[in-house]
């Protein structure tokens, strides 16, 4: 708890709105048409929501799919937001399946050996890579205009 963590929060929560506003520039810039990105958004973000690792178990998910949870702006954010929670805390041990520390919790939750820095460096690869491939694909298009009237 103090400052430090909640400067911790607010950087990770800071770096997965820019991560998922840059999957929304991808998403345009991919998209033909607003209303078909308005279609490709919400079914990009739900594959990330559903393998983020929040709903599927890693030994669940097969090999091919993978590398989606390690792609997930959900994912890494909450990662880093749950190290930054969880860290240090101890618990009241009240019988079995109690979890007596914040370490004991991350590691029942797949993050025993994350850290905060750990998750800001993967959210920020996610950013960088999104920026480069939105870059890339609008440099590769013509630019489009509304035709031009002759002024009356």
């Amino acid at each position: 708890c103090g400052p430090a963590a909640a400067g911790r929060a607010l950087g990770v929560g800071m770096l997965t709105s820019f991560a998922s506003a840059s999957l929304g520039m991808m998403v345009g810039a991919v998209s033909p048409t607003i209303d078909s990105a308005l279609v490709i958004g919400p079914a990009v973000m739900l594959v990330f929501l559903v393998f983020g690792g929040l709903y599927t178990n890693d030994a669940d998910v097969p090999k091919v799919l993978r590398w989606i949870p390690k792609a997930s702006v959900i994912n890494r954010g909450y990662e880093g937001l749950s190290v930054n929670e969880f860290t240090g805390l101890v618990f009241d041990d009240e019988g079995p399946g109690s979890i007596p520390t914040g370490e004991a919790a991350l590691k029942r939750m797949g993050y025993g050996d994350s850290t905060v820095g750990s998750a800001a460096v993967g959210l920020a690869k996610i950013l960088a890579i999104q920026w480069y491939l939105t870059y890339d694909i609008l440099k590769g298009q013509k630019p489009k205009f509304q035709p031009l009237l002759p002024p009356k």
